[in-house]
């Protein structure tokens, strides 16, 4: 009985062990999966590419870094648009590795990018993420052209309304082309 037992136990300690290394084969893999989608994301959005290679993940507690291409972290833009890409990047990239599908909602993204941060992040909402994106825009926020990609893949587009200027009262209104 006593030997019985002794060999369950090693069984156990067994199944724990390769669990163990299972779920650290996931938990790399998983953040693997993080870098390169959220390296990817900010290569195609980043207007200085030359100087970002990726983005690095320290894997106990998850601290991001960007990375030169020497793999040295580099001391991120303070520039409203840098951050602004390096934001989406990172959620590009915390989507794509959790494997959930998840709308992105964004509010007044442009206004604070340059015209080479706009095209990269509208080509990157519309043409590489899969996933529903609203975006929530005024009238003119953004040129022309890049105007019109997004009209010619947008799904739904409404508008706020105040029927009332006197009150204090704003409705959603589907906007039919």
């Amino acid at each position: 009985r006593q030997a019985s037992l002794l060999a369950k136990a090693e069984a156990a300690e067994r199944v724990a062990g390769a669990l163990g290394v299972a779920a650290d084969r996931i938990r790399d893999e998983g953040l693997r999966t993080l870098e390169r989608s959220a390296s990817r994301a900010l290569a195609s959005t980043t207007n200085k590419p030359e100087l970002f290679a990726g983005i690095r993940f320290e894997p106990r507690t998850l601290r991001y870094s960007v990375v030169d291409h020497d793999g040295r972290p580099v001391p991120p833009d303070p520039s409203t648009g840098e951050r602004t890409v390096l934001a989406l990047a990172l959620v590009t990239g915390l989507q794509r590795a959790s494997g959930l599908r998840f709308p992105l909602i964004m509010e007044a993204v442009f206004k604070p990018l340059g015209p080479l941060h706009q095209d990269n992040v509208v080509r990157l909402l519309l043409i590489q993420r899969q996933e529903q994106t609203l975006l929530l825009l005024k009238p003119g926020e953004l040129p022309p052209t890049l105007q019109h990609l997004i009209d010619a893949r947008i799904g739904q587009r409404f508008a706020v309304r105040r029927p009332h200027p006197k009150r204090n009262v704003s409705e959603l209104v589907e906007v039919t082309a």
